[in-house]
């Protein structure tokens, strides 16, 4: 066999955009207006050919639309993103919306599968192990309370917290990789997109190592579980980035460790931004000076100086580039 032959036809396979089947001279009468046309949808009412009378197989397409195994098929588009997730973003954000299931759909239904499956299919044996809420106790202030709270359900559902910070990646993304060879000048709208496929394959990881561990009998080792989540993630957005933005192996590198690092400090001036509107709301304004305040003043301005850095490395890779 020759492997590097078939790595090539993988890559090709990988960069070719999905193509409908189209044939101009078969003819279709419209079931619901009547139209005679050529093609795949009637252009008067946009009923698609292939519908016609109700049969078997009309129920059967009607019980799969409910759970997205219609057309557009949900496991398609899951085979697609585990595949070729950065070209499948890429024919998505472009304007080919016909080769993915709805990314938001998805992404809710993905969701629910993932709860169902670790919480009650392996009974609760996932790669965290969710942290009861601590009761408040003699001496203890109301803000001491909510923030030993927070650090344990951050330490029980880092699986959220991941998701979560991937939605801090949206504005990074799009200063670190606005001047990509594939989908360059990408908005914030698309970017939006782009974070909801990762947080599909994001959970489809996560719901692969609830499976592998609970196997294996390590789900209560939470250093392991958690770096080996913490890799994955790694490397799935590394997988992503490349594919969809098109730069080398370092330029991939160090764009998304940019984008990676200020999105971490952006997502921990958030939280700090949530605790200073609980310690105004319990008017807890030590804690808001000395604590809420300085954390806020502190990662904002970690994530300004790091994007600020960024902008200017990629800039200046863009002018010697041009400049070669």
């Amino acid at each position: 066999m020759n492997i590097k032959r078939k790595l090539t036809e993988l890559r090709q396979w990988q960069e070719e955009a999905y193509r409908y089947r189209y044939d101009a001279s078969e003819r279709h009468q419209c079931q619901c207006c009547g139209e005679v046309f050529a093609g795949n949808f009637c252009p008067a009412c946009g009923q698609p050919a292939s519908k016609g009378k109700v049969t078997w197989n009309s129920v059967r397409e009607g019980v799969m639309d409910i759970w997205g195994l219609g057309s557009r098929s949900l496991p398609f588009t899951i085979w697609q993103l585990m595949s070729r997730p950065g070209h499948l973003i890429a024919d998505y954000i472009s304007g080919k919306r016909q080769v993915s299931f709805p990314p938001v759909k998805m992404l809710v239904i993905i969701a629910l599968m993932v709860y169902l499956i670790s919480n009650i299919l392996l009974g609760g044996g996932n790669t965290s192990t969710p942290a009861e809420q601590a009761p408040i106790t003699d001496g203890q202030s109301r803000i001491d309370f909510y923030y030993s709270n927070f650090i344990n359900w951050i330490s029980g559902h880092y699986d959220w917290i991941s998701f979560i910070f991937l939605s801090s990646m949206i504005f990074p993304t799009w200063v670190m990789f606005k001047y990509s060879p594939r989908c360059g000048g990408h908005n914030l709208p698309q970017g939006f997109f782009i974070q909801v496929f990762n947080s599909v394959q994001l959970l489809l990881l996560f719901l692969l190592i609830c499976i592998l561990f609970d196997l294996i009998s390590i789900a209560d080792n939470n250093y392991i579980d958690m770096i080996t989540f913490a890799l994955l993630i790694i490397f799935m957005l590394f997988r992503t980035y490349r594919q969809l933005f098109g730069y080398s192996v370092w330029g991939t590198v160090w764009r998304l460790t940019f984008t990676i690092v200020s999105g971490f400090t952006l997502f921990l001036a958030s939280v700090a931004i949530l605790f200073c509107i609980i310690t105004i709301w319990l008017r807890e304004w030590e804690f808001l000076i000395h604590y809420a305040g300085s954390i806020l003043t502190l990662y904002g301005g970690l994530t300004a100086v790091t994007l600020a850095a960024g902008y200017y490395f990629n800039r200046l890779s863009l002018r010697r580039q041009n400049q070669a």
